[in-house]
């Protein structure tokens, strides 16, 4: 059995501390729910997007230390980004999550313990996954 502890290195702890851009916006141009029905952990993404970059990028909601830290380096990884460049980040993070790749982020390597804890992939994930889910319906637009 593999120890849990793993699970709690010291970047998601200091990300689910002290989380990156945690706070509301009023009047984003674009809001992401996210939402894990099966743990309750529920975060709302609040883009400003400006001539297809993120331009500004904050989060609010509760969840596990996993999905906080989640959603804290999500932030900090897609702020000033374009939609393409954060698609793409996005796709990587996934892949890294399920050992398709390796992280291409030095914060992404603490995920990497999902990977023997499957029933905590959807920490890792649900932020990432529904932030992806966004940027592909701006992008086909």
């Amino acid at each position: 059995m593999s120890d849990l502890r793993k699970l709690y290195d010291p970047v998601i702890n200091a990300h689910q501390a002290n989380p990156y851009h945690f706070s509301k916006i009023r009047n984003p141009s674009h809001v992401v729910k996210a939402y894990n029905p099966v743990c309750g952990d529920r975060f709302d993404f609040f883009l400003e997007m400006k001539e297809n970059k993120i331009d500004s990028f904050h989060f609010h909601g509760y969840g596990c230390a996993v999905s906080m830290a989640a959603g804290s380096v999500l932030v900090k990884s897609l702020e000033g980004k374009t939609v393409d460049e954060a698609m793409g980040l996005c796709t990587s993070y996934l892949d890294t999550l399920k050992g398709k790749s390796e992280p291409c982020h030095e914060e992404w390597k603490s995920f990497t313990a999902v990977r023997d804890f499957p029933s905590r992939y959807d920490c890792a994930a649900m932020a990432w996954e529904a932030v992806r889910i966004f940027l592909n319906t701006i992008r086909k637009s």
